[in-house]
């Protein structure tokens, strides 16, 4: 597509962003960053990235559905991990049913929002190592049963 329309529908996708979790920004800092990963991204869907000081999400969405979101630490932003697993990781009573999820950022938000702080943690420098390896062997177990 053509950059103009990359952008006015890149800026859109944000703004839905901003009003469906608008902690993201006001409480967390978040900022609509360029993507460190833009050539891993299918080009039939929309992508937005979102730097907080410590963790960056990026937002997907096929067709104004199919959500999904992947998270990495701000020192690692190319090291992303869908955010259900890492969720998951931090609160295992975390309710993920992805067919809440698939058409609405704000169940997203109240998913995240709560679990933020405990999602910053797993993904500090500190502590991303054991996170990355437990995420890895989550994907790998579910890989193996597929």
């Amino acid at each position: 597509m053509n950059p103009l329309y990359d952008h006015w529908v890149r800026d859109d996708f944000a703004k839905d962003i901003r009003k469906a979790i608008p902690s993201l920004f006001d409480r967390h800092g978040g900022r609509v960053v360029p993507d460190a990963k833009p050539y891993g991204n299918d080009e039939n869907m929309d992508y937005v990235c979102v730097a907080c000081p410590s963790l960056i999400l990026k937002f997907r969405r096929w067709h104004r559905e199919n959500y999904s979101i992947e998270i990495a630490p701000a020192f690692a932003p190319t090291d992303s991990y869908e955010v259900i697993d890492a969720l998951l990781l931090v609160d295992s009573q975390a309710d993920v049913d992805q067919s809440k999820l698939d058409v609405d950022w704000w169940r997203w938000g109240n998913l995240i929002e709560p679990r933020f702080v405990l999602l910053e943690h797993a993904f500090d420098a500190e502590h991303f190592a054991e996170t990355k390896a437990m995420l890895l062997s989550r994907q790998s177990r579910r890989t193996s049963v597929r």
